[in-house]
């Protein structure tokens, strides 16, 4: 039998006594059921999720191409669980900057690709290019850095938002790099961050230029990046 209209808010099917043979069976109840039970839909992307017709609050939908589990709040997507969004770039073997070292005195951004790789770590509900690390879902995260530099000079390193320039005011997770056997920094912060955000990785050098470690692909502890906390 055919359907006559969709209910505009759930997009259960409706069927009139005038358009459809007596079954014996209320069809209308059974979508009204259908409707009421059936609250998850999956589709390849949070794009498809977006897209679908029928998003009302506490709507549940899978994106399969990241494993990101969403609840619909009444006005976006917001991950619930699943694999949650996570940026997490290891260091490569390739010269970070221009001799590898990052100019005293000035804040340089460290972002570069070749540079950095998810090998080894994660890249999800984030893309990555030369321009840094563009998050896709928003949300509440926790922005996190770990460097290692050759010699023993200091500065400070951090991760900024959305900045084309950065400084101490512009900066989160911003930390000392200190001079020891092996001159290290880390440091995190929570920031939220709206879809199409863009995170950039900036180092200081305080003194003289840090020589800032190239390692082979993948290797730990030397990273940058933001995971997912809470809507």
């Amino acid at each position: 039998m055919a359907v006559d209209s969709f209910d505009s808010t759930t997009g259960r099917p409706i069927f009139l006594d005038g358009g459809a043979p007596d079954t014996g069976v209320d069809p209308t109840a059974v979508g009204i059921y259908a409707a009421d039970v059936g609250n998850r839909i999956m589709r390849a992307n949070l794009a498809g999720l977006g897209s679908y017709a029928y998003k009302r609050a506490g709507l549940r939908g899978d994106a399969l191409d990241t494993g990101i589990e969403y609840r619909y709040s009444g006005s976006g997507w917001e991950p619930v669980g699943g694999k949650t969004p996570i940026a997490v770039l290891r260091r490569t073997s390739a010269a970070l900057v221009a001799a590898n070292g990052v100019p005293s005195g000035n804040y340089t951004n460290i972002s570069g690709t070749a540079a950095w790789t998810a090998t080894g770590g994660e890249l999800r509900g984030f893309t990555f290019d030369s321009s840094g690390l563009t998050c896709t879902v928003g949300g509440l995260y926790w922005a996190s850095w770990a460097l290692w530099v050759n010699g023993t000079p200091n500065g400070v390193a951090g991760i900024a938002v959305n900045a084309s320039n950065a400084n101490a005011t512009t900066i989160h997770a911003l930390s000392h790099i200190y001079p020891s056997i092996i001159a290290t920094g880390a440091a995190g912060a929570p920031v939220r961050l709206a879809a199409g955000d863009k995170l950039t990785f900036w180092a200081f050098g305080n003194g003289a230029a840090l020589d800032v470690r190239a390692t082979p692909t993948g290797t730990e502890p030397m990273h940058w990046g933001a995971r997912w906390i809470a809507p």
